[in-house]
């Protein structure tokens, strides 16, 4: 999952209100984005280093961590997300109302489930951060709002669109810089079937990690 480590978005917020972008999207959205620099903050902070680490790399035979790459990153309506790595078997499914979250590797035919917090959802949904608005820009062809985003371990700067969609993210985390850049946007339905473990897939859980 990948040079979203930088990727702050997070989706929770109160929808609308104009000091704060809305989030999560407001319909189903799936939006293809270029990746550079550290490329794993969409991971939840909750998931043990190795299997971010592992996911973010494609694994041991994948090339560095901050290589430019590719990314696509799947909304439902109903506040589910999928993010899938170019060129991994693994992709992130993500429950912004539990919270709960999977990481489903088809080569494996396995689905994990990783221990989750609430403020394991503050990269991804920009809560527990100071926000301010910026300017407005243009990104993959659709207009944006750039805002300023400030919290404990990251900073930097996200362009979002008015129904909630991230268009691009510049910034650093835990002192790691990366950006993502939305390339295409695809505002069409998306099967319910993409943020479920398909049938047949065996499932494991992980002990929870640290505090």
């Amino acid at each position: 999952m990948m040079a979203v480590e930088v990727f702050a978005a997070a989706f929770m917020l109160v929808a609308g209100a104009a000091d704060r972008p809305v989030l999560p999207p407001r319909g189903d959205v799936a939006v293809t984005y270029r990746t550079t620099g550290a490329a794993a903050s969409l991971i939840p902070q909750g998931m043990p280093q190795g299997i971010s680490q592992g996911i973010s790399r494609g694994g041991p035979a994948a090339g560095p961590a901050d290589a430019p790459g590719q990314m696509r990153l799947r909304w439902s309506s109903a506040g589910k997300l999928r993010l899938e790595a170019e060129g991994r078997p693994q992709v992130l499914l993500l429950d912004t109302s539990g919270p709960s979250a999977f990481i489903v590797d088809s080569t494996l035919r396995s689905a994990i489930s990783v221990p989750m917090k609430q403020r394991d959802l503050d990269a991804i949904l920009l809560t527990n951060a100071d926000i301010t608005r910026v300017r407005q820009d243009r990104v993959a062809g659709l207009d944006c709002t750039v805002w300023s985003v400030h919290a404990r371990n990251r900073e930097g700067t996200v362009c979002i669109t008015a129904d909630g969609v991230p268009l691009r993210v510049e910034g650093t985390v835990d002192g790691r810089q990366g950006t993502l850049t939305a390339t295409s946007v695809d505002a069409s339905p998306q099967p319910a079937a993409l943020f479920q473990i398909p049938s047949g897939y065996m499932s494991f859980s992980l002990p929870k990690f640290g505090k």
